[in-house]
């Protein structure tokens, strides 16, 4: 579809401002005097559509796909903004393969099973999992909990059972389940804006730091299973983690900030504090990490460096949201 653009004068007409249509827009989808659009609106963004807004539906078929790219293509239909999947089969859908679709389901919080047979499963939303801010907000909550479990993971290595460690593991599938929550949910707003609609800047910069929560959350559960493998020589790595929780939090409570007050995005003293965090990544690289690699091995060094290496973006991203909010009000 070619997206054209034009400037376009606004019009006095009686008390109102009136916006006209481009005529070859108007022609091609039948537009005339008296045609009914729907305008959706945000902070700064207009949108005209013709019509009642319209469902997203797929149709898949399970007689070709095997169920471990079930899951990655129910994920991917819900995080592109899908509300109904229908999956369908020539043959009788056994009870193991709708327990799978039940354990998928966990992955994409509102989509639920409306309606089944036979052969064939309906999945549908029955609520959106609201804005993007409160689910970025939430998944910095699920990897608060993932760095408090890690820790005592690795202070008690020598006496936790394998059983808990694998509890631990589960945390990340809540990150997970957070992180494809804002995907979908940006996904709609940017699809479909709506009065409050924070802009696209805003919905790139949560993002970014939805997916670097993601991938810090990883490497933190892979430092776990490390642990296992050498339970009496993770003391240093369980003192480094510990001091990168207290860092992240602090970032973590600055984010929140900023995005419960995104009118006032901070102050330049609040950038020195986030650029000294993500400076000090020079001393961890050449003088805590070598320690590491060292005493603990050669990936539990690099998986706390790339912990280190995703707070420190989250850190940039927060620098860029303050400093344009910061810059924007005193250019006023």
């Amino acid at each position: 579809m070619e997206v054209k653009q034009e400037i376009r004068t606004l019009q006095k007409l009686g008390g109102s401002i009136a916006l006209y249509l481009p005529k070859e827009w108007c022609r091609r989808n039948g537009i005339d005097r008296g045609s009914k659009v729907v305008v959706r609106y945000g902070e700064k963004a207009l949108c005209v559509e013709i019509g009642e807004v319209r469902e997203r539906s797929a149709v898949v078929d399970l007689d070709g796909i095997f169920e471990g790219e079930l899951k990655y293509v129910l994920i991917s239909l819900y995080v592109m903004g899908f509300d109904r999947v229908r999956l369908v089969s020539k043959k009788r859908i056994g009870l193991s393969v709708r327990r799978f679709i039940l354990q998928v389901l966990n992955y994409t919080p509102g989509y639920e099973i409306a309606e089944e047979g036979e052969n064939f499963v309906t999945i549908a939303i029955a609520r959106e999992p609201g804005s993007p801010f409160e689910a970025v907000l939430r998944e910095f909550n699920s990897v608060s909990t993932v760095f408090k479990y890690v820790i005592e993971v690795l202070e008690k290595a020598a006496s936790i059972s394998e059983e808990y460690a694998d509890a631990v593991g589960e945390l990340d599938s809540e990150v997970d389940r957070a992180w494809f929550e804002v995907e979908r949910a940006i996904y709609k707003a940017i699809d479909r804006p709506h009065p409050g609609f924070p802009g696209v800047r805003v919905l790139i910069s949560l993002l970014l730091v939805s997916r670097y929560l993601e991938r810090l959350s990883d490497h933190l559960v892979q430092l776990v299973y490390e642990v296992r493998e050498q339970p009496l020589q993770q003391l240093d790595v369980a003192n480094q983690v510990r001091a990168m929780s207290s860092t992240f939090l602090d970032i973590a409570e600055i984010f929140k900030n900023l995005l419960k007050s995104r009118e006032d995005s901070g102050d330049l003293d609040t950038v020195s504090k986030l650029v000294n965090l993500i400076e000090n990544k020079k001393s961890l690289r050449y003088s805590v990490i070598p320690r590491l690699r060292k005493e603990s091995g050669t990936l539990a060094a690099y998986h706390v460096m790339r912990i280190y290496d995703y707070i420190t973006d989250i850190a940039e991203v927060a620098i860029n949201v303050i400093v344009s909010g910061f810059y924007s009000r005193t250019a006023s």
